[in-house]
């Protein structure tokens, strides 16, 4: 995220040709929507469990860091851009980056996906490429991320942002930024960190990668 001014009605940095309010804007903006949101959520600490507290204070506590290595990563904005809109490439580099181990633990095991078909009436998972396979996805991954799940996760996403910045990853922290967004922004929506955790314990199932679950 620039920490420049832009006037809403000024060309987006981009380089899309559209008006910032039209493009870039809402992505900009969402730290700050997110930390208004946080904002309420630990205000109202009475209601919540001490676990989830604890890691709404942890992601606040970060939050200065989160925002600097967004801003770092703005050197990187067209080649995302460029990855976001070639399909295959994007595909291909979000499986490579959620295959490492620093996403195991948010991978669902077969018996979980196994839970995920038997709740949403499939008797096995469609094969990719079959008509029913991108509302399988939606409906697997509904059932196996609520959206307080997909807002914990989103988090804890944002939070590994400086680490890939340091690492001078930069367009692997926006594709876990872009991720991150989507869980936060539209939590009733997937996305493609949900469906790689979901296709780890598919492609188990199916017996083409090892699992334990």
């Amino acid at each position: 995220m620039s920490t420049l001014k832009i006037n809403r009605n000024a060309p987006c940095p981009c380089g899309s040709g559209k008006k910032y309010k039209q493009c870039c804007m809402q992505k900009d903006q969402a730290p700050r929507r997110q930390r208004t949101v946080l904002a309420h959520q630990l205000a109202d600490r009475q209601k919540m469990t001490k676990e989830v507290a604890e890691e709404l204070a942890t992601y606040e506590a970060t939050f200065d860091e989160i925002e600097a290595a967004t801003a770092a990563m703005d050197v990187q904005r067209a080649g995302f851009e460029k990855i976001l809109n070639d399909p295959p490439m994007f595909a291909e580099r979000t499986r490579h980056l959620f295959a490492e181990d620093r996403f195991a633990s948010y991978r669902y095991p077969v018996g979980e996906v196994r839970r995920a078909c038997e709740a949403t009436a499939y008797p096995e998972p469609p094969a990719q490429g079959d008509a029913g396979y991108a509302q399988f996805l939606n409906l697997a991954t509904a059932y196996l991320a609520d959206k307080k799940d997909r807002l914990r996760i989103g988090r804890e996403l944002l939070r590994m942002l400086p680490d890939y910045v340091a690492e001078d990853r930069l367009l692997d922290a926006w594709i876990i930024q872009f991720c991150a967004y989507h869980l936060v922004e539209t939590p009733n929506e997937t996305n493609p960190f949900l469906i790689q955790m979901l296709e780890h314990g598919l492609n188990a199932w199916r017996g083409t990668a090892p699992d334990a679950g």
